[in-house]
């Protein structure tokens, strides 16, 4: 077990007028390189779901469990971008880590890769980067750190479809190398073809908690679209690991 929600719930802005209760009874288990896939209509509370993964939020009741360094990439990367240039954001975790100038480099340059960002980027300031490029330095910036678990926050938004299809390939490259892998999607054909496992939220519940490929079945029809979801459809982007 890396990752374990006991009866999870959050609440913002109790007993305020705006309460909202965004997680209602949240029970999860995550094994070591397991990957699994979290999907849910705007509101369903899968972003508040994994702030709680790396301690950005905590349960207003219950008990969250993590072993293991969690990297989280947020939906939107410029929250996490900030340093003068791209290859000095990247190296920020390495150095913050005790690594030395040199090595958190070889570092940075090496994730980078990874992600995919061409070197004639690396002395850019990252925020003249297109949205797409500053996701790729965002995750960047969190391979560089080796994490054990990978969370993202709908990982193909803002990426091309080529950007998309090495993002994939690189995530099934981690997660057999290992490292699990968290992603939060509404793509219900991502859910479908690269991950083993999901989670549905519908208005804080969970609606749905176990294999991927068992989700799909014509009998859950109603389930998934009773969450605000559609069901996958045949080959939409299966193709893009061969």
């Amino acid at each position: 077990m890396v990752i374990r929600f006991d009866n999870v719930s959050h609440i913002y802005g109790p007993g305020t007028l705006f309460e909202k209760k965004a997680l209602s009874g949240i029970n999860l288990c995550v094994e070591k390189g397991d990957s699994l896939c979290i999907c849910g209509k705007t509101g369903s509370g899968k972003t508040t779901l994994i702030k709680h993964i790396n301690g950005l939020l905590k349960p207003s009741s219950g008990e969250v469990k993590t072993e293991g360094f969690a990297g989280l990439v947020f939906q939107f990367p410029e929250d996490q971008l900030f340093a003068p240039t791209v290859i000095e954001d990247v190296m920020f975790g390495p150095l913050n880590m005790g690594k030395s100038r040199g090595e958190a480099r070889a570092a940075a340059e090496e994730a980078l890769a990874r992600a995919g960002m061409e070197s004639q980027f690396y002395d850019r300031n990252p925020f003249t980067l297109s949205g797409g490029q500053k996701r790729l330095a965002a995750l960047a910036g969190v391979l560089a750190m080796k994490p054990q678990i990978l969370v993202l926050d709908e990982p193909t938004a803002g990426l091309d479809f080529r950007s998309s299809a090495s993002l994939l390939k690189l995530l099934h490259h981690l997660n057999s190398e290992g490292v699990t892998v968290i992603a939060v999607t509404h793509e219900m054909n991502l859910a479908r073809d690269y991950f083993s496992k999901l989670l549905i939220l519908d208005s804080g519940h969970a609606v749905w908690n176990g294999n991927t490929a068992d989700a799909f079945c014509a009998g859950n029809r109603e389930l998934i679209e009773h969450a605000g979801l559609e069901m996958p459809q045949d080959n939409e982007i299966e193709f893009l690991l061969r």
